[in-house]
């Protein structure tokens, strides 16, 4: 019976789970209601175990709080530079310099924080307040039909944001496609990673 012991001891896991064939269960079983040591063994691996919470150190804290805010700041970077093409190199301002800009602003961002929503945002939103901000200032300096009523102001000046951020956009994301690729030619992202972050 004890030669039988270390057999039961292994199996003990798998009983517990459940995950024994029905004859095996049905043998381990027998073994346990004869061996006391065996049931000890079956009565203390059913207990659960203690779970200490671990608290993160100080320095831990210092250092996520330092990382943080180094973040903060390239985010704020990206957004500024963002903006700055909006208000530059945008189709806005009569310019197709953003064929160019729009495509490095995708790769950049996507290599650097391989996210594609992020990319989507900051090649979006900025330019989308900036046209706003420009058609809006056009209609004050009377540059709209004198007869525009504000509702009919509103409409323009939201279409024609609308339609300034999507014909800028497709290139952000060409440049975040070759970000992409350049991630998987290089192997400089985890597979998992890309495939959870590309998708929208």
């Amino acid at each position: 019976m004890k030669n039988q012991c270390p057999i039961v001891e292994d199996l003990l896991p798998l009983y517990n789970e459940d995950l024994l064939h029905p004859e095996t269960k049905v043998w381990v079983e027998a073994h346990l209601q004869e061996c006391k040591e065996c049931q000890e063994l079956l009565t203390l691996s059913q207990e659960p175990l203690p779970t200490d919470s671990i608290q993160p150190s100080l320095e831990e804290n210092k250092m996520f709080k330092k990382i943080n805010r180094k973040l903060a700041i390239y985010q704020m970077i990206f957004v500024g530079l963002s903006l700055i093409l909006a208000m530059t190199t945008s189709l806005v301002n009569e310019g197709f310099h953003f064929i160019l800009t729009y495509p490095i602003l995708g790769l950049v961002t996507f290599l650097f924080y391989k996210d594609i929503k992020l990319v989507f945002y900051l090649a979006t939103i900025p330019l989308f307040i900036w046209s706003i901000a420009v058609d809006i200032s056009d209609y004050t300096n009377g540059y709209f039909i004198e007869e525009t009523t504000v509702t009919e102001m509103i409409s323009d000046v939201t279409l024609n944001s609308i339609f300034a951020t999507f014909v800028h956009l497709p290139f952000a994301l060409i440049g975040a496609l070759i970000g992409f690729l350049i991630l998987k030619l290089t192997g400089g992202g985890d597979q998992h990673d890309d495939e959870e972050k590309i998708n929208l």
